[in-house]
């Protein structure tokens, strides 16, 4: 039998009907509150509604990037633009002076507000100094750089947080029993085997299959590894959300049972080498929550099989799979292999899947201590009939 690994991210929920991206959340709750004539006249007096700072900030983002594309809606980009500005000082700018001196001095500089061009510093200036100012008044003088900057990511991941509480109520107000149902049936057909020794003629599988006994019409251990808020768990499958999950209490009564995180890859933490990030840090965040999911992991010593769907692939969770690569050996372990599924929504999706497998992969290669099995690990795997990319009917 032949254990399963299932790996999904946004592009599963979207494709069972959910209004689970980021813009949706954004139309919904955020622009659909404002027209952008009032978000205009907003922006130009400098003056906001007594909403939350990342709310806030998407707005200046929309306003001053257009709506038409919604890749300036990608939230955590944006979390950590802004975090590295604010920690890291913007190159070639007074921004650091401007913060620190407004921080503490009653008289507020009068060129302040056209130290910048760019809008959107601009913004994270006059807002950050509007709350410093009301912490002063109400707390105490701070009395140095550093105790500001500890100051303001609190304030800053305080924030952040009851920005997650928004997104949780949104989502779950989305859940349908539609969405559920297709949900379920997609999960099913994500897991049904499709490589057994009739459909794979490599010899070297086919003998490593004899000898271990492994019927691999049918499926050992099933998981979910996924990198949505959603579950679509059942009793004979391990479920883990990478990034939280929504809460179980009613949202209008009490939402602290929330545990969706936003936040940055811990490799930008290391990149930067500002430990101040990691406050942010999805990772480091996610060791606070009260229950963590146990290991999910089926056992290495099996027959695996790893899949994808509805995840970009993106960079910013190659530290994910270089671990489950590293501890499965896809190198070496001749009986793992690895299925991209995708979804023809679009023209040109199998091409932006395979480019982005192809990405994967090298930047995988790159990470072995052989780099010459490095080199050649596309070719190995293409070899062996261990690689697919697939086309589900959804």
């Amino acid at each position: 039998m032949q254990n399963t690994l299932l790996i999904i991210g946004n592009g599963f929920d979207v494709a069972c009907g959910l209004k689970s991206r980021y813009s949706d959340f954004f139309d919904a709750c955020i622009q659909g509150k404002y027209g952008m004539i009032d978000i205009g006249h907003m922006l130009r007096k400098s003056m906001f509604p007594p909403k939350n700072f990342w709310q806030n900030l998407l707005l200046v983002y929309a306003w001053n990037v257009g709506t038409n594309d919604y890749f300036w809606c990608n939230i955590e980009d944006i979390i950590q633009k802004t975090l590295y500005q604010i920690n890291n000082g913007i190159p070639n700018s007074d921004y650091h002076s401007a913060l620190y001196y407004r921080a503490w001095c009653a008289k507020a500089s009068e060129d302040f507000e056209q130290i910048l061009e760019d809008p959107i510093i601009k913004h994270i200036l006059i807002y950050l100094h509007k709350w410093i100012s009301h912490f002063q008044n109400t707390n105490y003088r701070m009395s140095s750089k550093e105790e500001v900057r500890d100051v303001v990511n609190s304030y800053l991941l305080q924030e952040l947080q009851g920005f997650e509480k928004q997104f949780c109520e949104y989502l779950k107000s989305q859940i349908t029993e539609e969405y559920l149902k297709k949900a379920n049936e997609l999960r099913d057909k994500l897991f049904l085997p499709i490589r057994n020794s009739s459909s794979n003629t490599n010899p070297i599988y086919l003998q490593l299959v004899r000898q271990a006994g492994i019927d691999t019409a049918s499926i050992k251990e099933k998981s979910i590894l996924s990198f949505n808020y959603t579950s679509q768990k059942a009793d004979d499958i391990r479920y883990y959300n990478v990034h939280g999950k929504l809460c179980d209490t009613d949202c209008d009564k009490n939402c602290v049972g929330s545990s969706v995180i936003f936040g940055i890859d811990d490799s930008v933490v290391k990149k930067y080498a500002i430990q101040e990030l990691k406050l942010f840090s999805k990772t480091y965040r996610k060791l606070f929550l009260e229950n963590p999911d146990t290991s999910i992991l089926p056992l290495k010593m099996d027959s695996i099989s790893i899949k994808f769907f509805g995840h970009s692939l993106n960079e910013a969770d190659y530290s994910y799979f270089q671990s489950i690569f590293d501890y499965y050996d896809i190198y070496s372990n001749a009986l793992s292999d690895l299925v991209f599924y995708y979804s023809p929504y679009r023209e040109d999706e199998k091409k932006s899947v395979t480019d982005a497998v192809y990405r994967l992969m090298n930047q995988y290669g790159a990470t072995l201590s052989n780099k010459d099995q490095g080199k050649n690990l596309m070719h190995k795997l293409l070899l062996e009939n261990r690689i697919t990319i697939r086309e589900i009917t959804l």
